[in-house]
């Protein structure tokens, strides 16, 4: 049904008024809140993507509220660690960990200082800043564990010889 809708475009009126007529009474005897008059005055919006250049690539993702800017805000913070990324074992425990903890700090900022930027100056620039993704490259280090094969602070030692893990060693 909605398919069609897009295929046919904005010219397929009458067609389209029974589907958001059908789609309002779904929502209606589900106890949603979507009325056949919110069908009728949505119109889409055209916006640009949110980008990023990565490894000779540029990355571009769905802009505000979508989740885009969390995935390049988590994207430049792993850039952030520098060239010694690229050394760290594919799939091992502390680039994986590296990763999850990026998420966490792009996930907090989401949770804190999103919302609908017709509501909300959300600070996109910012957040994509080389300083700000050093900073959040400075918090991931700052948060891997200290025992085991990673370190407790940043070091002038480069990132791979302080992250390289080592399956001899425990796990705790």
């Amino acid at each position: 049904m909605l398919q069609k809708l897009a295929d046919k475009g904005r010219s397929w009126t009458l067609s389209a008024v029974k589907i958001a007529r059908r789609i309002a009474d779904v929502f209606q005897k589900n106890g949603g809140l979507v009325t056949a008059h919110d069908m009728a005055a949505y119109r889409p919006l055209e916006l640009a993507p949110l980008t990023l250049e990565w490894n000779g690539h540029t990355i571009a993702t769905a802009p505000l509220t979508a989740g885009g800017l969390t995935t390049l805000q988590t994207i430049q913070a792993i850039k952030a660690l520098g060239p010694d990324w690229k050394r760290l074992p594919k799939n091992s425990p502390v680039r994986t960990h590296a990763w999850l903890e990026a998420l966490r700090v792009s996930w907090g900022d989401r949770l804190q200082l999103f919302g609908d930027p017709k509501f909300v100056d959300v600070p996109v620039e910012r957040l994509l800043s080389e300083n700000y993704a050093h900073e959040s490259a400075a918090k991931i280090v700052r948060r891997l564990p200290k025992n085991g094969p990673f370190p407790s602070r940043p070091t002038t030692a480069p990132l791979a010889a302080r992250f390289i893990y080592r399956p001899s060693m425990p796990m705790e």
